[in-house]
Order: C-alpha cells, then sequence, then structure tokens
C-alpha cells in the first residue's frame, strides 16, 4: 500500500504538463486545458489527468481527491467527501483525460471561462495505492 499525498494551485498551472505523483510504477501529471463547446456556449477551464503504468504488468490505480474552491464572492468552498477514483492501466498503458472525458478521474473543473464564477484554488490527491 502506497500513501501520497500532492497540493497544487490553480496560480501555478500552466499549457505544460506537470508531475504530481511518480514512483517505479507509475507517473501521475496533469495539464490546464481551455475547452469550448460552442455548440452550448461553454467555455471552461479544466485540468486533465495522465496516468503512466511504467511496468510490465496490468495495474489499477486509486486515490483520493479533494478539490478546493473560490466563489465569485471571494469565499472558499472544498468538495462535500474525498471520493476514492480508480484508474485500470493495461502493461505500459499511458491514459489521459481530455475535454471530451466524462470519466471523473481524468478531469478535474477549474473554471469557467466566459462567466464570473467559482474557480479552483487547489485540488488534494492523497491515499495513492497500486494493485
Amino acid at each position: 500500500m502506497m500513501f501520497w499525498a500532492v497540493i497544487f494551485t490553480a496560480n501555478v498551472i500552466a499549457a505544460d504538463k506537470r508531475v504530481c505523483y511518480k514512483d517505479s510504477k507509475l507517473e501521475i501529471s496533469y495539464k490546464s486545458a481551455e475547452c469550448n463547446d460552442s455548440k452550448n456556449g461553454i467555455s471552461q477551464e479544466k485540468y486533465l489527468f495522465e496516468f503512466t503504468n511504467k511496468t510490465s504488468n496490468a495495474i489499477e490505480v486509486s486515490f483520493e481527491r479533494k478539490a478546493v474552491y473560490t466563489s465569485a464572492e471571494g469565499r472558499e468552498y472544498s468538495t462535500k467527501d474525498t471520493p476514492t477514483f480508480k484508474v485500470a492501466l493495461k502493461a505500459n498503458e499511458t491514459v489521459k483525460g481530455s475535454c471530451e472525458t466524462k470519466e471523473k478521474a481524468l478531469f478535474v473543473f477549474s473554471k469557467q471561462l466566459n462567466l464570473n464564477a467559482s474557480k479552483l484554488k487547489s485540488v488534494e490527491i492523497s491515499n495513492v495505492n497500486i494493485k
């Protein structure tokens, strides 16, 4: 069993990929992306995660994630619970989130780009386990 916690803040995110967890079996990274759905008038920033299995065996990764947001009025709030997410990876496989991704383990909402609304302040990833 492995335990790891990392917090990254919205202020330091660039378009470049950032590694937030790394060991001999697994690398977890993220990058910010502008996601536009012009048909529905939605323009958002999301943080897209990438999971890379560095082994020749299939693995299942589980982790907990807690997001902290700042409202448009300046109040901070966090997700009500810290859900456990799972990602299954084949040998030497990389799985990436995209703007179209619906799998919540592969992205976290950051902010609306076309509205004055809540913005992601930080995300904490903890209890990373590899089976």
